[in-house]
């Protein structure tokens, strides 16, 4: 098959650092997809067998590769029930990449064999990530986020509406004055004391 090699994870806010998952390593091609993912479903990771050592936790899911002496056989467990999907007939090992390029059956159920141990010794085992929060649907901060989002827009329409609104007039108060008697103006003013002058210097 190739090398195995164990791959470790880097801390990120989904999970811890160090989680060690083993991989085939091919010289030729690099990283064979068909038997990591047959040593996963067949093997405990090396994390997973250091959690049961240390009494954390139980098994998270059956191991979907059988062994029974020579023989091989898949065997797809409902994660909800707890009841076999599906039990392969018995294969070699060494024939199990054949199987699954072969046979149609076979290899849906493989592929479905590693979904299901992804999300349960994976997602919800190693990483304890709660999928209830990956679903958007079920999100608990989603609704929140799209209510104050809807209130926002409100607001920014109410702000827009005021906005375009024609400013009210202001009355402004008018002077109150003798009724009758308009006031002068600085050049009627003027004229009247050049008058008013001219008399007194006829006199």
């Amino acid at each position: 098959m190739g090398w195995l090699i164990e791959v470790r994870t880097e801390k990120n806010k989904n999970s811890s650092s160090q989680h060690t998952i083993t991989v085939v390593f091919d010289k030729r091609n690099g990283i064979d997809k068909f038997w990591s993912e047959f040593i996963f479903i067949s093997d405990h990771t090396p994390s997973e067998k250091k959690m049961f050592r240390d009494g954390k936790v139980e098994e998270f899911y059956p191991l979907c590769i059988k062994t029974e002496g020579a023989y091989s056989k898949l065997e797809v467990v409902d994660p909800e029930t707890g009841e076999i999907e599906y039990e392969s007939k018995k294969f070699y090992k060494k024939n199990a990449k054949t199987l699954y390029e072969e046979d149609e059956e076979f290899h849906r159920w493989f592929d479905k064999a590693v979904d299901y141990s992804c999300k349960e010794r994976i997602t919800k085992g190693l990483l304890k990530v709660d999928t209830s929060r990956i679903d958007e649907s079920h999100h608990p901060i989603a609704t929140p986020v799209f209510e104050e989002e809807d209130s926002m827009e409100n607001n920014q329409d109410q702000v827009i509406e005021e906005y375009e609104q024609p400013a009210a007039e202001i009355e402004t108060p008018k002077k109150r004055g003798r009724p009758g008697r308009k006031k002068k103006t600085v050049a009627e003013s003027t004229n009247d004391e050049f008058l008013e002058n001219s008399s007194i210097i006829e006199e």
